[in-house]
């Protein structure tokens, strides 16, 4: 959950919760992250670009994976450049999945 109100350019940092799974949820401890978003200018300049960047900041030991990972929002994975502008309301579901093998 996305805690959101509309951004101004001294706004203090967002903070996002997502949901991880699989090796990332394992090297996590947790199945759920939190963290902070940079303030940012406009809200449509929110990314998932963004979002993980900022989430490999505060784990850059899992930047990698964290990068080679697909987010979804609302059950739905959007693209690295997709603007989330429109996510930016309570109840919105994020995860994060990272790629996996199986066979």
């Amino acid at each position: 959950m996305l805690h959101f109100r509309a951004m101004q350019p001294s706004d203090p940092l967002q903070t996002l919760q997502i949901k991880v799974f699989a090796g990332l949820r394992e090297r996590l401890a947790s199945d759920l992250v939190s963290f902070s978003l940079p303030s940012l200018t406009r809200p449509e300049d929110l990314t998932t670009r963004v979002i993980k960047s900022a989430l490999a900041s505060v784990h850059p030991d899992l930047a990698n994976v964290i990068h080679a990972s697909r987010l979804a929002v609302n059950h739905t994975f959007v693209d690295d450049d997709a603007s989330l502008e429109l996510a930016l309301v309570p109840g919105v579901d994020f995860a994060l999945i990272p790629p996996v093998s199986g066979g």
